[in-house]
């Protein structure tokens, strides 16, 4: 789930849109490959599954 920085918490699976990883995701869809250089290394990620929204305290985001 891609959140604001007050709700980041990736061990909940909340990132941070201002996140590199976060940044990266917003517009992506179901099967898309995209990188991330992050502090000198790239990751390689692809999008294999969607969810419905998660909730903080009843309120979509």
């Amino acid at each position: 789930m891609i959140a604001s920085s007050i709700h980041n918490n990736p061990k909940q699976g909340f990132i941070s849109i201002y996140s590199y990883l976060g940044g990266a995701l917003l517009g992506l869809e179901l099967n898309n490959k995209f990188n991330v250089f992050v502090l000198g290394e790239l990751y390689q990620f692809e999008i294999t599954k969607i969810t419905p929204e998660k909730t903080i305290n009843n309120t979509i985001l």
